[in-house]
């Protein structure tokens, strides 16, 4: 897991974590046969997370497992430790950009202890409250749904064409509808849905952020600042090896994707004039 900085001309990584699944880092099968030893593992992953219930409890009485369980950490826990890194090595950023699947209420949280903004991508099937926003018909006539809930995807499908508006970023023609509302976990949040076409046929995107008063525009402007990110692993991936590594220990791979970094993070100062 990486982060980068974006500012103008400005851009370089800056950390990185290293992810290791939780079954890998515990050495959880040695350990389900050391207390199971004629249990058969699933490799389906709903037959596996039912074992998972049914023995964690009984490893987690062993001292070495233990040990290795509070080792872990998710995806969403490494995302926080990159946000307080880059603010304990006093980098100046006003804002988060991340992917959908970062996109949880630990990770919201913290960025607004440190009163960072953000914007995601979210996903389809999030819900978002009925009771906090008004969306109206062709005719102008309020739209009733039914429950406290509603689907992102089902909401998309409610809105009428003729809410859609003509934007212009970066020389590209989007078709745009934002609206403020409540997700739970997330709290108030804006969103922008967007399309590439007139007809608003093609695949659509939506964005989320806690900018409220962001304009549609501006949240898709700063949404795609987070491209160089993967010219980041293009380069990295083509040129300098960063995937093709053979070592098996976790340390020496991290050292192998600092080398890595390093050389990138020249490399993108050098361009500008601000490394030599």
């Amino acid at each position: 897991m990486t982060s980068h900085y974006v500012s103008g001309v400005v851009r370089f990584p800056v950390d990185l974590r290293l992810y290791r699944r939780y079954e890998e880092l515990t050495q959880w099968e040695t350990f389900v046969f050391k207390y199971f030893p004629i249990t058969a593992i699933p490799q389906n992953k709903k037959e596996r997370q039912k074992l998972h219930k049914q023995v964690d409890e009984t490893l987690l009485q062993d001292a070495d497992f233990l040990k290795l369980h509070n080792q872990f950490r998710t995806k969403i826990d490494l995302a926080i430790e990159l946000l307080e890194s880059a603010i304990a090595h006093r980098l100046r950023f006003d804002i988060l950009l991340f992917d959908g699947w970062y996109l949880s209420e630990a990770l919201v949280k913290a960025a607004a202890r440190r009163r960072k903004k953000w914007i995601s991508i979210i996903k389809k099937n999030r819900n978002i409250e009925t009771n906090s926003f008004q969306l109206k018909d062709a005719n102008g006539q309020p739209i009733a749904f039914e429950g406290a809930h509603v689907s992102v995807e089902d909401f998309v499908k409610k809105i009428p064409a003729n809410a859609f508006k003509m934007i212009v970023v970066n020389d590209k023609i989007y078709w745009t509808f934002t609206l403020t509302v409540r997700i739970p976990s997330l709290g108030k949040v804006r969103l922008v849905i967007s399309y590439e076409n007139e007809k608003l046929t093609d695949t659509f995107v939506v964005l989320v952020t806690n900018c409220l008063d962001w304009s549609a525009k501006r949240i898709i402007e700063t949404y795609l600042l987070r491209w160089p990110i993967e010219t980041f692993y293009q380069d990295g991936k083509e040129h300098l090896g960063f995937d093709e590594y053979l070592m098996r220990d976790a340390e020496a791979i991290g050292k192998h994707w600092c080398l890595v970094f390093q050389y990138l993070r020249q490399n993108e100062l050098k361009e500008i004039g601000l490394f030599w």
